[in-house]
């Protein structure tokens, strides 16, 4: 597509730069790619962003996170999961349809996982929670979105981020991720917009010394095209993830499976990346190839889902719209 749009845009690109004479091919090219770059409604977004992102990842450089063109690749996103006898559907149950009591017997204490539709549809956080809303009660407020090699958090004004969502053309791009909402006094307003879900009424993860317990919820604005690699939660601990704007595409393995099929590094060839839209657009097809045997969950999860992740089971997420989101270990 690029291709094609870098061919038409020759006939006209002297009226594009403003000038008659000859210019080289070089040059022409330079100028095109530019005006593929997003364009930010803040002054000092781009010089925030390209300091998260030389932050963020060493292995490219900052002006390489599009290198992939996946901005242009919609197909990824829109892609329709076909179910088999090896790619299963993630149970679904609608929140009225189940008590709490029936939801440990059947899932929890069974370690199954399940999406519970309509489970936060009716948090204040609906409505809260849209991307304007957000930036306009947040603007000035720092959230994390990464971390360096030696651990630092990279962190950046929810005003820059909220741009960046809006006109990014990551291929992988970076991700909100924020663990202290309930220690810092700036972030505490987003704690009146949800509450705990009553299908979680225990939480033995909670007795654990303050001072040891390592983070275990995240509040989390995820781009489209951002995610997270395949990977178990810490310490053998269950999850719950609530959505409540955008879409999340997941995929999960049983705990039996191989960490390194579960991961499909094997999978990898020369010159490709292993972020979260690589795994869903070629990772995960070779896997399921290379090994047949290998059963997966996936299922997409809506405004208003929450899906129950047991502990110890394989889970990676793509993002297919801008998602926002809060997510638990317990």
């Amino acid at each position: 597509q690029s291709q094609l749009l870098w061919d038409r845009k020759q006939l006209s690109f002297p009226a594009m730069c403003g000038r008659q004479e000859d210019v080289s091919n070089a040059d022409k090219k330079k100028a095109f790619a530019h005006s593929l770059k997003p364009s930010f409604q803040h002054r000092r977004t781009a010089g925030e962003i390209h300091r998260c992102r030389k932050g963020q990842r060493t292995d490219i450089k900052p002006t390489e996170w599009d290198k992939f063109g996946y901005a242009q690749k919609e197909d990824v996103l829109n892609r329709e999961i076909v179910y088999d006898s090896q790619t299963l559907p993630i149970p679904r149950v609608k929140r009225n349809d189940i008590t709490p009591e029936e939801f440990f017997k059947e899932f929890a204490e069974k370690k199954r996982p399940v999406i519970i539709e309509d489970a936060c549809s009716t948090w204040p956080a609906s409505s809260r929670w849209s991307l304007e809303a957000l930036e306009e009660r947040f603007r000035h407020i720092d959230f994390k979105v990464g971390k360096t090699d030696k651990g630092k958090n990279i962190q950046l004004k929810m005003k820059y981020f909220i741009d960046y969502c809006r006109h990014q053309q990551d291929d992988s791009p970076l991700y909100l991720f924020e663990t202290k909402i309930d220690d810092t006094s700036s972030m505490r307003h987003l704690l009146d917009d949800f509450e705990m879900p009553d299908l979680f009424p225990h939480d033995w993860f909670a007795l654990m010394n303050h001072d040891a317990r390592p983070p275990h919820r995240w509040w989390c604005i995820g781009p489209k095209r951002s995610g997270t690699t395949v990977h178990t939660d810490p310490l053998g601990t269950a999850a719950w993830n609530a959505v409540t704007h955008g879409v999340k595409r997941w995929v999960l393995f049983e705990p039996s499976t191989p960490k390194r099929i579960a991961k499909a590094k094997d999978m990898v060839q020369k010159g490709e990346d292993t972020e979260a839209i690589m795994y869903f657009d070629f990772l995960l097809p070779r896997l399921k190839e290379a090994y047949p045997d290998v059963r997966c969950y996936e299922g997409l999860q809506h405004p208003g889902d929450l899906i129950f992740v047991p502990g110890d089971w394989w889970h990676g997420v793509l993002n297919l719209e801008d998602c926002v989101a809060v997510t638990q270990n317990y």
